[in-house]
């Protein structure tokens, strides 16, 4: 089972932080969720500033994402960005 998270939309609803994002992926994880579509994350939200592909500095720093994504992806819950 997989889910889509959009934490920044265009109109810059900033939604989820990347450090909050390791709770999220914890409870999913819980769930049985074995991977999760990422987006907004980027600079400008979702379908915002394509083809921006540097991380949204409202949402916090690259090494926050990585750092995020890493401990996910540890808990067996795939990260798609």
């Amino acid at each position: 089972m997989w889910r889509q998270l959009q934490i920044n939309s265009p109109v810059q609803d900033w939604r989820v932080p990347y450090d909050s994002l390791i709770n999220y992926g914890r409870e999913r994880a819980e769930n049985g969720v074995h991977a999760i579509q990422l987006v907004g994350w980027n600079t400008g939200g979702q379908d915002g500033h394509d083809p921006q592909m540097s991380t949204g500095p409202h949402l916090g720093t690259t090494e926050q994402l990585r750092e995020a994504i890493k401990k996910i992806q540890a808990m067996g819950v795939h990260i798609f960005r």
